[in-house]
């Protein structure tokens, strides 16, 4: 199984890559790459803001199906950093999936309280 993705300092060179199948990112060219540093710019396929109660989810079409896994960025209101972590109370956070084959992106609420998500998402080009 190859690593498909790296990001990181590599002999003092900060590199941040998603490979193609089968291509070890860490060492892979532009043309390896869907994304690379040194290359293959972005491009804007959508953005948005969603609320979403808290244990909720909340979801929006983009209007596109995708062949490769685009890049999501995804925020909330309160500037917390996205991810699901482990409290004293249980399970807290927020995070992002795409149905790749439908173009559907739902966002899921964990925070504890009601917030907007704000996301924008790109493609390599």
């Amino acid at each position: 199984m190859t690593e498909r993705f790296f990001v990181g300092n590599d002999g003092g060179a900060f590199k941040l890559r998603v490979s193609k199948p089968g291509i070890t990112a860490r060492n892979a060219t532009v043309d390896q790459c869907f994304l690379h540093e040194g290359g293959r710019p972005l491009a804007f396929v959508a953005q948005g803001s969603l609320g979403v109660g808290n244990g909720g989810s909340a979801s929006v079409a983009l209007g596109r199906s995708f062949a490769y896994p685009p890049v999501v960025v995804l925020r909330c209101a309160t500037n917390r950093t996205a991810g699901r972590y482990a409290t004293s109370g249980g399970t807290t956070g927020y995070y992002a999936t795409l149905n790749m084959a439908s173009g559907v992106l739902t966002i899921f609420n964990q925070l504890g309280y009601t917030d907007t998500f704000k996301y924008v998402v790109f493609i390599p080009s």
